[in-house]
């Protein structure tokens, strides 16, 4: 009986690809990461009553801290998780909050991932958001693999690789 590794070869292939860097990144760049958008242990606080007020309506804080979140956010920017809260939460009155306030909620995400407070507080300001990536326990950075060990699929950029069928 012979094993066909192609796929798996493929899906590994894929995989290192994603980890390097694009050409629109500078390899030489130093990476920065979240702890460099440092928030204060007061504007995590704000956050955390922001959070209890308008979005445990519909979001547990496990669901902010858990190993899909962690997956699923590690490695982007900081303005990524600001930009997706601030323009769609909360459901019934997107935007509704100041910028500030979305940063705070911010802050007490990365508080709840094991980001640690730093002297300055996260700034509502997308150039700074955009520069560092998030840092994350349980991430490497390379992207959202929960697909794979849900459903054994990878597709991304209009590729899609399956497991082989029985």
């Amino acid at each position: 009986m012979r094993l066909d590794i192609r796929p798996l070869a493929t899906a590994l292939l894929f995989a290192s690809l994603l980890a390097r860097p694009t050409e629109a990144q500078d390899a030489s760049a130093p990476v920065r990461t979240s702890a460099d958008s440092s928030y204060t242990d007061a504007q995590a606080e704000r956050g955390a009553q922001l959070f209890t007020r308008v979005c445990l309506e519909c979001h547990e804080r496990v669901d902010l801290s858990n190993a899909d979140f962690r997956l699923k956010w590690g490695g982007q920017t900081t303005f990524d998780l600001f930009k997706n809260i601030s323009t769609t939460m909360p459901d019934n009155n997107p935007g509704m909050l100041a910028k500030t306030e979305y940063a705070d909620v911010v802050a007490y995400i990365l508080k709840l991932n094991g980001v640690p407070a730093g002297p300055a507080e996260l700034v509502a300001d997308s150039t700074v958001l955009s520069q560092a990536k998030m840092t994350l326990p349980g991430t490497t950075g390379a992207g959202n693999f929960s697909a794979i060990r849900r459903h054994g699929v990878l597709a991304r950029g209009g590729i899609s690789f399956a497991r082989p069928a029985r």
